[in-house]
């Protein structure tokens, strides 16, 4: 699994594109190094491009929300928006936002960039 990533201080955004299988070292290094970068501010919101990687399964799913609850302070009251048109990785995204409701984090999926980049920006919602 690869995971590119960018951050628009601007928006208060931090863009992602997943390649391949995912496995849970590379997603959560791939945070430390985020949360590590002189940009990044909890609170900053995440738009994922999945579409180039396979659908996750539950054992990563839960790893991920568990990785967010120990890391609540880091991640502030971010969202998380994924992007897919791929069925399964909408529905892989619904597990998640029913496993992490006690999260201060919010996960939505959506199918253009636009609509994840509006709802997930907090520059734009005018929260930082």
């Amino acid at each position: 699994m690869t995971i590119d990533w960018h951050i628009d201080p601007a928006r208060g955004l931090v863009h992602l594109r997943y390649g391949g299988t995912p496995h849970f070292a590379v997603w959560a290094n791939t945070m430390l190094e985020v949360f590590a970068h002189p940009s990044y501010e909890a609170g900053f919101g995440f738009v994922a491009d999945i579409a180039d990687c396979a659908p996750p399964d539950t054992p990563y799913i839960l790893a991920c929300i568990n990785f967010v609850a120990e890391h609540a302070a880091e991640f502030g009251s971010a969202r998380w928006a994924n992007v897919t048109s791929d069925p399964a990785h909408y529905g892989m995204t619904r597990v998640a936002q029913g496993r992490s409701q006690e999260l201060p984090s919010n996960v939505e999926v959506f199918a253009t960039f636009e609509e994840a980049i509006a709802w997930a920006s907090p520059r734009s919602a005018g929260e930082l």
